[in-house]
């Protein structure tokens, strides 16, 4: 088996692992934003809540979701990620998400420099570079970062 085929396996299970044991998976409510999200070519349906402290950093954040393993997967590693990231932070882990997807999707420099500097905690995100060949799938993977895209631009004091 060559490498490529041995990191696709891998990243194969790291998908399949979040999907059929989704972490921070469960009851929305009582948050301090909650959002919906729906990808109607896949059927994915999402329901996300996130809470802030006062310094605007994410304190805690679980999701309740039907749908796809890419879906399901994207949104347990994002909770594991952005515990804890300011909106800043997470703005340029989005970018660096759809860079992922989509090659033409470039990341500006500051999210250039942020993926550098925090390279080990996006590692397991590389997991999603095989949507790339498959465009419809992108919204799969993307749709729990714009429903956390919501809460950071609707309901967080700047």
């Amino acid at each position: 088996m060559d490498t490529n085929q041995d990191l696709m396996e891998l990243y194969q299970k790291t998908i399949v692992q979040h999907a059929k044991n989704p972490e921070n998976s469960g009851t929305v409510c009582g948050h301090h934003c909650e959002s919906d999200g729906n990808n109607p070519l896949c059927g994915d349906k999402l329901k996300l809540g996130v809470s802030f402290d006062e310094k605007g950093l994410v304190t805690d954040i679980v999701f309740d979701a039907k749908g796809c393993a890419i879906s399901i997967a994207s949104a347990s590693m994002m909770t594991l990620l952005v515990k804890g990231l300011s909106v800043v932070e997470i703005n340029r882990s989005a970018d660096l998400v759809r860079s992922f997807c989509d090659d033409s999707h470039d990341l500006d420099l500051k999210s250039r420099d942020y993926h550098v500097k925090h390279q080990d905690r996006f590692a397991e995100l590389k997991c999603f570079l095989g949507v790339r060949r498959f465009p419809a799938r992108i919204k799969c993977v993307i749709l729990p970062w714009e429903a956390l895209a919501f809460c950071t631009r609707n309901y967080l004091p700047r």
